[in-house]
């Protein structure tokens, strides 16, 4: 009966995670449709925008390179150092 118990909390908290990060991923993609269009207005376009953008773009990769089309030296330098470390 214990094992049955600690079996459906285990998967209590894989659900309730797996929603989080749904919501997470819905949450950073509104930010981000958000952003590209203040970024693209002639009107509403301004520098706190642009750098949350970045910001965004930073912790997001694939999106940076599905919106941008490139990573840029620094970040894949640090991402191929990273695979490199992993890998050691």
């Amino acid at each position: 009966m214990h094992f049955h118990s600690y079996f459906r909390n285990i998967c209590f908290v894989r659900q309730l995670l797996a929603v989080c990060d749904v919501l997470l991923c819905t949450a950073v993609a509104r930010c981000l449709d958000i952003l590209r269009q203040m970024q693209q207005s002639l009107s509403r376009k301004n520098q706190f925008a642009e750098i949350g953008l970045s910001r965004l773009y930073d912790i997001q990769l694939s999106a940076k390179y599905a919106y941008t089309g490139f990573l840029g030296n620094q970040l894949l330098f640090s991402v191929i150092m990273n695979i490199v470390a992993v890998d050691i």
